[in-house]
């Protein structure tokens, strides 16, 4: 493990987790996701980029594997740059934060961008199960009611957006940050317990330190810091107007 990172790697399972940041030398924007997993359909999957839209999706290792979980819950765009700016998301949500980013386009803006992707009820069909899915709101996976966690990022502005399960409601919970060179912002869907039910995150998010020269020490950081046996894949991109990188990793490497 990364020296400054112990806040991730003190989490034994963390789900889903986004980092947000700026490089030490502060010339990049970047932004990390993971996915850990306890089952096997979580397990089989791993990050593919597609270069053309800069778009991270997540993508199958094992169609049988994946299909025993819900597929509509498990395949997603998770991260997109677009214009210097990057939203990323653990679901397909990550659809309606790009499209209120292409809206949004000044800096300083992206709570206004979160509250504009999530504002109104926007639902998918689960042909799996046979039922519509409300992709604004906390996962339909009882008993652990998986929160949406998203993030806006441009430049030097943040904004994290969780959407949780509150007594039977929605519950809304925004983080803005100025992004500083060599710290990152840490958020994941669950506390890092590892029991059943899996209590969500609570809290301000957590203080990481982001070290990497580049995409790859940064990502492979993140990755050697999960706990061996639930970590899934991580994917890192550095965003500076135009200039884009990434690196990705999965246990399937």
């Amino acid at each position: 493990m990364t020296k400054g990172l112990e806040a991730l790697a003190g989490m034994e399972y963390p789900g889903r987790f986004i980092i947000a940041g700026r490089s030490f030398d502060d010339k990049y924007l970047v932004v990390s996701y993971g996915l850990t997993g306890r089952s096997s359909s979580s397990k089989a999957r791993r990050f593919v980029y597609e270069e053309k839209t800069h778009t991270v999706r997540t993508d199958v290792t094992n169609e049988v594997e994946l299909k025993k979980g819900s597929p509509a819950l498990l395949l997603y765009p998770a991260i997109a740059a677009h214009n210097g700016a990057v939203v990323v998301s653990n679901g397909a949500q990550t659809k309606l934060l790009y499209s209120a980013l292409r809206n949004i386009s000044t800096d300083y803006r992206a709570r206004m961008a979160a509250e504009e992707a999530m504002r109104t009820p926007v639902f998918e069909y689960d042909s799996k199960d046979g039922r519509w899915i409300d992709i604004t709101t906390f996962e339909p996976d009882a008993p652990n009611n998986t929160p949406r966690i998203s993030l806006v990022a441009f430049s030097s502005g943040a904004c994290f957006h969780i959407v949780k399960e509150k007594g039977g409601d929605k519950q809304e919970i925004f983080h803005s940050y100025e992004l500083k060179n060599g710290e990152g912002k840490l958020i994941s869907t669950y506390s890092g317990i590892n029991s059943n039910p899996l209590p969500s995150f609570s809290g301000e998010p957590k203080t990481v330190e982001i070290n990497g020269r580049n995409p790859k020490e940064t990502n492979d950081a993140i990755f050697d810091s999960l706990n061996p046996e639930f970590r899934v894949a991580v994917a890192t991109i550095y965003v500076n107007g135009e200039d884009i990188q990434t690196s990705l990793r999965s246990i399937h490497d």
